[in-house]
């Protein structure tokens, strides 16, 4: 759910499963008031706007079976009314209705058509907007594009994505919605269609930049304050899925394109990234702001949502290195990636021929400067660190809330061996501490500093060893932003 404190908004989104992108437009009229809520909710605010997105509706087999009554019909009522208290916290509700209206016979995966009660029902329920661009649009061909269109208009109910012909398009594109004194402009894409062709003259709106440009041009018209782009990768082989390696660094469907468009509207732009796995971000330096969402389940548009609005101050810090590009980390050839077909066998065999320098260590050691580094995480607020002194084996660092909002920041050790008599990383992280601070506040940070912080495994001893020396500890807010170091002997 979406709780943003701005007046107007342009929202897009790219992501099959979580809400794909579109137009078409309606007047106020036809945005009727028709949930009830079930609890008493806040009065509404001047700057205040509650958006509720839904991914994925769908109908499987089973599902309309349970649907179905004696009589031959089909009631979802008794399915949906579990889901209307929740709609009905939300000023506006939109979901992305992944299966045609095309009548009966009804069916279920691979190729859907679904009662029109289900969508009846969902609008008795509150929801106000449905997407229709995704990749079953032409599950059933021209009559399910139709059909659903049909019945969507019969209701009265405001919908984008696709469209009866190119005039139906020039008519309701891009879809503009006013609400509570809000204006949104809502695109839906998708990236395919299953590898059904959209029948003439039907319009399915596919990912195209040129299509997303004009889009963006007519949508600027209404004078958007902020663009937010929900992107990243999916599930899809070759993405962030198991079992197969990504064959390319980039953005798939062609967001970068997106991207670089929308950034060229001089608006104040956002990018969502959704994804488990480090992206190319070549469009970086014309974005004002990136938000690292994961894979967060059934409650992430809620903590996206707490972000964006400043609800929530961000604290997490990356696990891993975003390179700029692949070819800056320590992959030499075939052997490490893609790897070596094992002869006979349908195995691919991969070498992690680079050592100990792993992930950050390699990009430490090597200077190589990455996108984002191992560690690296932004606050609404800002923290100061002190001097750090190290007394035997503890160490304590005063960390200061120096901005306006509370904030919590994760003070982070990395250790230096630099008299180590084999191949060492230039530094390893060794512990890290979270510490919440109210604005002014100050804190000291401690941590203590085992044999096992200064320790390397030899291989020919076959143990860890901890050799005499200087060591250098740093602390810091990232792997690639070290606020204080101090040396100390072992």
């Amino acid at each position: 759910m979406f709780i943003l404190k701005i007046m107007r908004i342009l929202i897009f989104s790219l992501l099959y499963g979580l809400l794909t992108l579109g137009g078409g437009s309606w007047p106020q009229r036809f945005l009727p008031n028709h949930r009830q809520p079930a609890v008493e909710q806040p009065a509404p605010t001047p700057d205040t706007l509650t958006l509720m997105f839904i991914g994925d509706v769908m109908s499987h087999g089973p599902q309309v079976d349970a649907a179905r009554l004696p009589d031959g019909t089909y009631d979802y009522a008794p399915c949906y009314r579990f889901l209307a208290p929740y709609i009905a916290s939300a000023d506006l509700c939109i979901a992305n209705m992944e299966v045609p209206l095309a009548g009966a016979p009804y069916t279920g995966y691979p190729q859907f058509s679904c009662p029109d009660n289900m969508m009846s029902q969902l609008f008795e329920a509150g929801v106000d907007v449905f997407l229709t661009a995704n990749n079953h649009t032409c599950d059933k061909g021209a009559k399910g594009i139709r059909r659903t269109i049909q019945v969507m208009d019969s209701l009265g109910i405001p919908h984008t994505g696709t469209w009866l012909d190119s005039t139906d398009y020039r008519q309701r594109n891009p879809l503009i919605i006013d609400k509570n004194g809000f204006r949104i402009a809502v695109l839906n894409y998708t990236y395919g269609t299953n590898g059904i062709p959209a029948p003439n003259p039907f319009m399915v709106n596919l990912l195209d930049s040129v299509n997303i440009f004009n889009d963006i041009a007519t949508a600027r018209a209404t004078d958007a304050d902020y663009i937010i782009v929900v992107g990243g990768l999916n599930k899809n082989k070759n993405q962030d899925c198991e079992g197969a390696d990504r064959t390319e660094y980039g953005l798939p469907y062609g967001q970068d394109e997106l991207i670089e468009a929308l950034a060229a509207t001089d608006k104040k732009l956002v990018y969502v990234n959704i994804s488990g796995n480090a992206v190319a971000m070549p469009w970086i330096d014309k974005v004002p702001a990136v938000v690292q969402a994961w894979f967060l389940g059934s409650e992430a548009g809620s903590a996206i949502a707490d972000v964006l609005s400043g609800d929530v101050n961000p604290s997490g810090k990356l696990p891993f290195t975003f390179p700029v590009e692949m070819s800056d980390g320590p992959i030499f050839n075939e052997e490490q990636y893609p790897g070596i077909q094992r002869e006979g066998e349908n195995i691919i065999d991969e070498y992690y021929s680079e050592g100990v320098f792993v992930g950050y260590r390699w990009y430490d050691t090597k200077n190589v400067k990455p996108l984002f580094a191992f560690g690296h995480g932004l606050s609404y607020t800002s923290f100061e660190y002190g001097e750090a002194s190290v007394k035997g084996r503890k160490l304590s660092v005063s960390v200061k809330n120096s901005g306006k909002v509370a904030g919590a920041e994760v003070v982070q050790l990395y250790i230096s061996d630099t008299e180590a008599s084999v191949a060492r990383p230039a530094k390893e992280l060794k512990g890290f501490k979270k510490v919440f601070l109210q604005p002014g506040e100050s804190k000291t940070v401690t941590f203590e500093i085992p044999d096992s912080a200064l320790s390397f495994f030899d291989a020919d001893q076959h143990k860890w060893v901890v050799e005499p020396g200087e060591f250098i500890a740093h602390v810091g807010s990232g792997s690639d932003d070290i606020r204080t170091s101090v040396k100390f002997n072992k």
